[in-house]
């Protein structure tokens, strides 16, 4: 060829003559020969040290790139292209790389929840702050959900118990103070929770109905009864039925005048 330094064909690559002097002998054996053992400077001309070298450095740049993803990368295509980005653009190595739940006493159905979406994030290669991100974005949308449940429910419950929603919400609340014999008080008010806890308008109703027919009434204002009935005689002791619905003053102690005296509602 007429140009000194350029790369030439495939017929070029043994020009170098037996017993010549090996001018890239200073280049690093580990940076010279391939892994399978070809000089990579063999295509070179004794004359060309500058473009040799300069070949060389630009080969070492190319070997830390990595190709764009297709449709056709393998799994190694993905990971490696990963692996090349900035640390702040790249899943970390372990589910445990998201952090943890803050706070004490933090429940296990939450743990369990924060588990499977941090694995999730670490399958799909998301970054710690995508995955923040992406929290944060769920837990707002979650609690104005809330939000937004429990007052629909609170206004509907206002409607349908008129002047006897304060009353009733308290004996609702008395359900978990003092549960059902042989319940567990914590276990129930988990599963109430379940459920939807305040923001279930059936659920509530259900409370309500558990709380009046387990416990004593002698807790809530306005339904408060005596320890003691001896001096009380309601107005018609042999009318029952008459006390039978009502959640006034009159109607609950002429219910337990009624119950004591051997009446089954």
């Amino acid at each position: 060829m007429s140009e000194d330094g350029l790369l030439t064909g495939a017929d070029d690559s043994a020009s170098i003559a037996e017993g010549s002097a090996d001018i890239f002998a200073s280049v690093p054996r580990e940076v010279r020969f391939s892994n399978d053992g070809n000089d990579k400077l063999a295509r070179f001309k004794d004359n060309n040290t500058l473009l040799a070298t300069s070949y060389l450095e630009q080969e070492k740049m190319n070997s830390g790139r990595v190709n764009m993803l297709t449709d056709e990368s393998t799994d190694e295509d993905v990971s490696a292209f990963y692996q090349k980005l900035p640390e702040k653009y790249r899943a970390p190595d372990t589910a445990e790389g998201y952090g943890q739940l803050e706070g004490e006493n933090v429940p296990e159905s939450d743990k369990a929840y924060f588990s499977v979406m941090t694995n999730a994030a670490l399958a799909n290669n998301m970054p710690p702050d995508a995955f923040n991100g992406l929290m944060k974005a769920h837990t707002e949308y979650m609690n104005a959900k809330i939000t937004s449940d429990t007052n629909m429910t609170e206004e509907a419950l206002q409607k349908e118990w008129v002047g006897d929603y304060d009353k009733n919400i308290e004996i609702v609340e008395r359900v978990f103070r003092e549960a059902p014999e042989g319940v567990d008080g914590t276990a129930f008010k988990s599963w109430f929770n379940s459920v939807g806890g305040g923001r279930n308008e059936v659920a509530m109703k259900a409370m309500l109905a558990i709380g009046k027919s387990t416990l004593d009434d002698n807790y809530v204002e306005g339904d408060r009864v005596p320890e003691k009935l001896d001096d009380y005689k309601p107005q018609y002791t042999s009318s029952p039925e008459m006390y039978r619905n009502g959640d006034d003053e009159e109607s609950v102690k002429g219910r337990a005048w009624h119950t004591k005296q051997g009446f089954v509602y």
